[in-house]
């Protein structure tokens, strides 16, 4: 199998895809990813079409409860948090339910998996937990049979790589850098997000050793006591205004990525 080289690049405008607090979209309570995968198949004397993603995204969606990092109930389920990975063509990718332009591994970490680490703090975050990807379920969707198998494997095999790894996921006040960028992703309706968000902190070992970085544009959402997202009549989730705390408050949280892994 071919290593793959991992850059790390700048790709604010993909977080448009990123930035719905509908649910159902990449913002709300759970993410979903379309399963269906499509094969082009060579006929003698041609070569296959492979799936080329050129980028490699994530998001996370998570709670926060009793300022403990941890997965959330709604609508009568649990689910743990998900870490979901994206490996996308840029050009053609219409969001994480596009089957046919991404290749999607999911990460599912128990709360059991969750530990507080110090290295989020390091670097500006209020707060940060690590987890082994080998103490975590995996699963896998979209285009990742249509990758080039000699490059990257099969979905089960790719799933198992990304899983090997220990991640982890940070939250802090919002970076004054980013400020220009998100107030053009989200124009007039800038002023009604605000106060709810916040810098999402990736931990990754993609390039070999461990490594701290901002990576995510984070919006909090309010939450129950049973530990469920609050969603309205018409399925919205409800901002929650963490503006001015210097620690997480209990919350629904989801990141989207701000930046993206270059693959090519």
């Amino acid at each position: 199998m071919t290593h793959h080289t991992f850059t790390f690049a700048a790709l604010a405008a993909l977080t448009l895809s990123g930035c719905s607090d509908k649910d159902g979209d990449s913002g709300g309570a759970t993410t979903s990813v379309t399963t269906t995968t499509t094969t082009t198949t060579g006929t003698t004397g041609t070569t296959p079409e492979y799936f080329e993603p050129d980028y490699m995204v994530v998001e996370f969606a998570n709670a926060i409860q009793d300022s403990q990092m941890s997965g959330y109930s709604y609508q009568g389920h649990e689910y743990p948090t998900q870490m979901l990975i994206g490996m996308i063509d840029s050009a053609a990718w219409t969001g994480w339910d596009d089957a046919y332009n991404g290749c999607y591994i999911g990460i599912y970490p128990p709360d059991e998996a969750l530990a507080l680490d110090s290295g989020f703090t390091d670097i500006g975050a209020w707060a940060g937990w690590s987890f082994a990807g080998a103490e975590s379920e995996t699963s896998w969707g979209g285009a990742c049979d249509d990758l080039d198998p000699s490059a990257w494997g099969s979905g089960d095999e790719l799933a198992a790589s990304f899983g090997a790894l220990n991640w982890g996921w940070g939250i802090g006040p919002v970076l004054d850098e980013w400020t220009s960028d998100v107030k053009g992703i989200y124009g007039d309706h800038y002023a009604d997000y605000e106060p709810s968000m916040a810098t999402g902190y990736l931990y990754h070992e993609m390039f070999g050793s461990g490594e701290y970085t901002e990576f995510f544009l984070t919006l909090a959402f309010e939450m129950n006591k049973a530990g469920e997202p609050v969603v309205d009549a018409d399925g919205y989730l409800q901002l929650m205004d963490i503006s001015g705390k210097d620690y997480p408050p209990d919350g629904y949280y989801s990141s989207s990525f701000y930046y993206a892994f270059g693959l090519q």
